[in-house]
Formats: C-alpha cells, sequence, structure tokens
C-alpha cells in the first residue's frame, strides 16, 4: 500500500471515527495533497484528510510507517492544529486532530496525547480499516471492530505504550 492509498483509506472511514452528529454528517470530506488549510500565521497547512461542517473540523494526520511515531511528528501535528484553530476565520470552528498510524507510537506521544488530548488523539488503523489501537478523549470513538482499543480517560487505567 502506497501512501496516498493508505489517507485515501483512512478518509474512508473517517466519518466512523467520530460520534458527532454534526460530523457523522458533513459537509465536507477532503483528501490529499490539495487539503490546504490557512493557519493564524498565513501559512497554508496540508492536511491528509478532514472532515467539516460550519461548526466542527477533524483533521487528520497519516503516516504510513513501518516504524513507531515518534513525539516530534504528533508535536509537528499538534502545531498545525493551534495555527489553524487561532485563525480569525475559524474561530466559530472547534478545530480537533487525528494523527492516525499503521504501526505503533513511542512512549512520548502517549505522554503528549494525554495532556493535549482535548484538540489531538492518536489511532492504529491497519490497512483492513481496523481500528487496532486508540488514545482519546474527544468526540471520536472506536469503530465496531475495534478489539483491542485504547481509549484514554483520566479514570481509566491505561496499557503500556509500545516503545
Amino acid at each position: 500500500m502506497k501512501a496516498e492509498e493508505y489517507e485515501q483509506l483512512v478518509g474512508n472511514i473517517s466519518q466512523g471515527l467520530t460520534n458527532d452528529a454534526g460530523l457523522r454528517n458533513i459537509v465536507r470530506k477532503q483528501v490529499g495533497r490539495n487539503n490546504l488549510w490557512e493557519g493564524a500565521s498565513g501559512f497554508r497547512h496540508q492536511i491528509d484528510v478532514s472532515i467539516d461542517n460550519d461548526t466542527d473540523a477533524l483533521l487528520i494526520e497519516c503516516k504510513l510507517w513501518t516504524s513507531g511515531v515518534r513525539a516530534i511528528e504528533f508535536l509537528t501535528h499538534l502545531g498545525r492544529l493551534i495555527d489553524i484553530r487561532d485563525n480569525p476565520k475559524n474561530k466559530h470552528r472547534n478545530i480537533r486532530g487525528a494523527l492516525v498510524t499503521s504501526q505503533k507510537w513511542q512512549s512520548g506521544v502517549e505522554v503528549l496525547v494525554r495532556y493535549y488530548s482535548e484538540i489531538c488523539s492518536v489511532f492504529v488503523v491497519n490497512e483492513e480499516s481496523e481500528i487496532v489501537k486508540m488514545i482519546h478523549t474527544h468526540f471520536i470513538r472506536p469503530s465496531s471492530t475495534s478489539s483491542t482499543a485504547v481509549i484514554y480517560s483520566p479514570s481509566i487505567k491505561q496499557s503500556e505504550p509500545d516503545v
């Protein structure tokens, strides 16, 4: 599978990642290189997959990698989300993100996502479109095919991260 195919796969299941009624009935879904979102800085950020309407947006970064996603990749996506969220054009929107990987994430990602969980979640989605693992607290939920999801909640003890 190529990166563009993985983005398409994630795009196909993106509506299934949310329990937000407004995003389940999305107005727009975009996938690919031409999906650009302007930040408060004026920089136009390329977003792999987005679903949005007039009040909410889910901006997804996809990583089809053979190794674990590192903290720097999470922080890069978080920076994009904050710049886009702070654009006055988006003041009426709830901007949230997800980092979706085909593999695991390193322990530093887990530390960061627990702190920034209201802004960005992380998921492992395999090439069969199954959510294998996740950490989240906002509006995203596991699909019915997920069997080993890790859902972050301050009151739930979490499994050990992949290192």
